[in-house]
């Protein structure tokens, strides 16, 4: 083994799919991770309960953002640059088999035990995943990120560029050797 690694998941939705698939899957033990995936939930449920509505979904008010992602730091990715690697590669060939049809009925039991949901629920969500390019990680879509929580915050301090925030070179490793 590589190395372990722990994840915390906030959300409880679809968008953490591919966490779930590499583990089931035994994806990142085969690059040689073990892998520790606590699901902290969220509220949805219980506001669902108390009657409040969805006002829109991510993918509506901020169409360029990519959705989950997995980050890390530099310091952190430069001493454990095999590791993360491998953490990618898994990622990457849990959202193939996500985006695999033939999958189907493999991918909605996965989701169904690990958020307790609805088959038919997680059919549709299947599909509606299934159709979706993998997500990337844009200079375009962090900005947007940037500009809200800095809205959000109000914080005073000058934004900096998105590209002081991400460092793509790991991914370009993990496509180029996969």
């Amino acid at each position: 083994m590589l190395g372990a690694l722990k994840l915390a998941i906030i959300s409880e939705g679809v968008n953490s799919w591919p966490f779930y698939v590499a583990q089931s899957k035994s994806l990142f033990a085969r690059e040689g991770i073990e892998a520790d995936i606590t699901l902290t939930g969220s509220s949805a449920r219980q506001l669902d309960a108390e009657g409040f509505m969805s006002l829109g979904s991510t993918a509506e008010y901020f169409p360029t953002y990519p959705g989950p992602i997995a980050a890390a730091r530099r310091s952190w990715a430069r001493e454990h640059g095999h590791e993360l690697l491998s953490f990618i590669r898994a990622m990457r060939a849990a959202h193939g088999w996500l985006t695999d049809r033939r999958n189907r009925n493999e991918a909605v039991q996965v989701l169904c035990a690990r958020l307790d949901t609805d088959p038919v629920q997680a059919a549709a969500a299947f599909d509606a995943f299934a159709e979706r390019p993998q997500p990337q990680i844009t200079a375009a879509g962090l900005r947007q990120v940037i500009e809200t929580v800095w809205e959000a915050e109000g914080f005073r301090r000058p934004r900096r560029a998105p590209e002081n925030y991400m460092d793509l070179s790991y991914l370009a490793r993990a496509e180029k050797f996969g």
